[in-house]
Parts: structure tokens; C-alpha cells; sequence
């Protein structure tokens, strides 16, 4: 969430392509996904800096179980089949209304597909981050710290099964802050940076619910020549009903 400068950074805070140089791609693929070892995540970004002050943003995303839910008799023949995935579309505005500010908003359709369920809802997210320059030993050093809250409104999803509607329900709403840390060595070899470091730490938690939701994580990138790039990461997160403990 306090990451900046790239395309991507509008699925996890829309104030985080506010600090980018010109027009970005990007896209990503991920399989398996996690303990979900059918499962598919794709998504295809592009941003583009509209002036000194503004950023626009389109994203579109979709996660896909790969996993088939079916209808059957009593006799177990396949009467109907139903696909089990979430598309999600949406549009990012970012305003700097000074060079080390960013305040950011997305608006976005996701659409439900569950087990024979369907579903369409609005998705609104808000956010800010603020970045800290400063340089020492001729070293250029930098801290972000952002915030984000996704559904703030407390929008609601009305789910459908064969044009019937069955339920209203409430979309959670996620805060998400962190702060990252970047250094990026004075040092070049073919107008290349030798080293660059990036580290950032998060902290997620669910307001609407019955339960207690918190979230850590944090992770390290080492690039180097900025073509060889480490990454390692770790995140613990843990669940508790209130009435329960």
C-alpha cells in the first residue's frame, strides 16, 4: 500500500501512481495461488501521467478458481455447470497537491460468480500517501507512509441465482496502512544504479465484521544494475470472533 511509480500499485492504493513518468503497462499472471493450487489470477494495467498534478488509471483484474461447481439429478447426471470467479474493472484518479503528497480514489464494477451465484457491486476506494526525501552521505534515501480504505461506504452486493435475488450483503471494509523505505546508490555503471533497496512493512484490518481480522507483512527487495532483482517476504495474519476471544 505504500509502495509508488508503478501501474500496479493501483489495485492496492489508488494514490500509488501519483508519482509516475509518463505512461506504464503492466501485467501480471500468478498460478497456483497459494494453498489454491488450480486457481488463477490475472491483471492488465496501464496508468498514465496526465500532468505534474494528475494521474489516470485503468485496471482490469480477475481471479479464477478453475473449479467447476454442478448441478445434478438423483441419479448423479450433470444437469447444469457454473464457473466460480470475480472480475473486477475499474478506473484510478490520482491529484498531488504538492510533489510529496498523493490523495487517490478508484471506482470499480466487480462481478460474482459463485457456485451458480451471480452478483454485481460498485467498488470504491480511497487513498493517501505522503513521501519523506531527504539524503545523507550522498545517498539518495526515501520513506513512504500511506493509508487506504477500501469500500467506505459500506457497499452492498445483491446476490442473484437463476434471476431470483436471494441476499443483500455488505462488502468489507479494509484499511490498509504501511510504510516502505527506498535507497538507491549514487554509484552507476552504464547510467545504471548499483544497488537500490526497497523495504516495506503493512498492516490490514476488517471493520465490519464479528470477527477480529489483523493482517502483518513485510518484505526486502535488492535490486541490482536494476536487472537483478531479490525479493523475500513474509506475512502472518490471524482471526478471532469477539464473543469467542
Amino acid at each position: 500500500v505504500s509502495l509508488d511509480g508503478d501501474a500496479s500499485s493501483m489495485h492496492f492504493n489508488p494514490a500509488g501512481i501519483g508519482n509516475l513518468d509518463g505512461i506504464e503497462v503492466s501485467s501480471t499472471y500468478t498460478n497456483p495461488f497459494y494453498l489454491l493450487s488450480d486457481a488463477t489470477k490475472r491483471s492488465i494495467n496501464i496508468a498514465v501521467k496526465i500532468n505534474s498534478d494528475m494521474a489516470l488509471g485503468l485496471s482490469r483484474s480477475s481471479f479464477d478458481y478453475n473449479l467447476n461447481s454442478y448441478v445434478t439429478d438423483n441419479l448423479g447426471i450433470i444437469l447444469d455447470s457454473f464457473e466460480n470467479k470475480i472480475t473486477n474493472n475499474k478506473i484510478v484518479f490520482a491529484y498531488l497537491p504538492e510533489s510529496t503528497f498523493t490523495i487517490g480514489g478508484s471506482l470499480g464494477l466487480s462481478t460474482f460468480e459463485i457456485a451458480g451465484l451471480t452478483g454485481n457491486s460498485l467498488q470504491l476506494d480511497f487513498g493517501v500517501l505522503k513521501k519523506f526525501e531527504f539524503s545523507r552521505f550522498q545517498n539518495n534515501q526515501s520513506i513512504n507512509l500511506a493509508t487506504t480504505i477500501r469500500h467506505p461506504l459500506g457497499t452492498q452486493l445483491e446476490l442473484i441465482y437463476t434471476n431470483q435475488s436471494l441476499a443483500t450483503i455488505g462488502l468489507p471494509i479494509i484499511m490498509r496502512s504501511g510504510v516502505s523505505y527506498y535507497y538507491s546508490s549514487e554509484i552507476e555503471y552504464a547510467n545504471l544504479c548499483l544497488l537500490k533497496i526497497m523495504a516495506a512493512t503493512e498492516y490490514q484490518t476488517v471493520f465490519n465484521t464479528q470477527y477480529r481480522f489483523n493482517k502483518y507483512s513485510t518484505g526486502l527487495e535488492l535490486s541490482i544494475l536494476e536487472i537483478i532483482h531479490l525479493r523475500g517476504g513474509y506475512y502472518t495474519e490471524k482471526v478471532e470472533n469477539y464473543n469467542n476471544g
